[in-house]
């Protein structure tokens, strides 16, 4: 049966009434957030003795309550007071791997929900690089600097959790070229921390099973009309893509195929592929007819060189390397932290 007319009316008022009522009661007695833990390596067994932790994360408020799982891996926090400029989540440690849910509770309690955990490895077998992309984005002829932006979709098809050793070969490492400078790295791997390393950084950060994208920002510098740029790939890489825009550099290698121009957004990039890379490759592309400072320019340079602005050449190449991807590779198989 439809209703129409003011009997709808008042029955829409009277369901508004209730939900108010409903918030409201959630509000003055506090929300419950409960769950299970259930280890996914095991086929889903329940995790007893676990310790859980809520956090309340503001702009000043650093909170967080903790219970523990009982002996079908349950956990249930009372009393929740839900505030709209915080931000909720509960997060555990199993076998030194950090494992965590954000929670929404805008609209009262949130459903019971599993959280997944997994037995723990320290072998970097389990660890490969299903894609890799290069995009040097910009130049600044004045400055004899390049800026480039990668992304690397690291895989765990283990069962298991990656966990780094103590030691720093044992970190989620990548490489970065001579003079590297004012780095930004993205990823949604949980707990992940730099660490500046000899020829790049690490992530501290563990791996459980599935597809994770690193990116990272950074500028370089270049002397002169040509360089080589050497990239390694202690992971290797199943398909990797170097790109150029035009009036940045010409591209050119022994070790990948092409160049080959690409249409993106209007725009006309360079591409040199390779597949199949093994772990430890090495690969080397000249970068020619790099742009150089006018006489003008060189006379009139600044003593000292102003930070460059990464924002605007970093956000195009985010959107080059998407439409890139969809293009390119379809079918195929983001807490942002700096360096100094």
């Amino acid at each position: 049966m439809r209703m129409t007319g003011p009997l709808a009316a008042l029955a829409a008022a009277a369901l508004l009434a209730m939900a108010a009522f409903g918030l409201s009661e959630a509000a003055a007695g506090g929300i419950s957030v409960q769950g299970r833990v259930a280890n996914a390596t095991l086929g889903g067994q329940p995790t007893p003795g676990i310790e859980v932790v809520l956090h309340r994360e503001g702009l000043t408020l650093h909170e967080h309550e903790e219970t523990t799982t009982d002996a079908e891996g349950r956990f249930r926090f009372d009393g929740v007071t839900y505030e709209p400029d915080l931000n909720y989540g509960v997060t555990v440690v199993y076998q030194g791997a950090l494992y965590g849910a954000d929670l929404d509770l805008s609209d009262g309690p949130p459903p019971s929900f599993t959280l997944a955990v997994y037995e723990s490895t320290s072998s970097q077998d389990a660890l490969s690089v299903s894609n890799a992309s290069v995009l040097l984005a910009g130049a600044d002829a004045e400055s004899q600097t390049l800026w480039a932006l990668e992304i690397v979709e690291v895989v765990n098809n283990t069962d298991t959790a990656y966990v780094p050793g103590p030691e720093p070969m044992n970190l989620l490492r990548f490489g970065l070229p001579p003079g590297a400078t004012e780095l930004e790295v993205n990823t949604r791997l949980m707990g992940a921390d730099l660490i500046q390393v000899d020829r790049g950084f690490a992530i501290t950060a563990s791996v459980p099973p599935g597809a994770h994208e690193v990116m990272y920002a950074y500028r370089f510098p270049y002397s002169g009309g040509q360089m080589e740029l050497r990239r390694s790939f202690p992971y290797g890489a199943a398909g990797l893509r170097f790109l150029a825009a035009p009036e940045v550099a010409t591209l050119a290698s022994d070790d990948l195929e092409g160049p080959e121009t690409v249409e993106v957004g209007g725009r006309s990039l360079q591409l040199m592929t390779g597949d199949d890379l093994p772990r430890g490759a090495r690969i080397t592309v000249a970068l020619v007819e790099l742009p150089q400072a006018s006489l003008g320019q060189k006379l009139g340079a600044r003593l000292a060189a102003a930070p460059l602005e990464l924002a605007a050449p970093v956000g195009l190449a985010a959107l080059m390397l998407g439409v890139i991807a969809l293009a390119l590779w379809k079918g195929r198989r983001t807490v942002g932290r700096r360096l100094p």
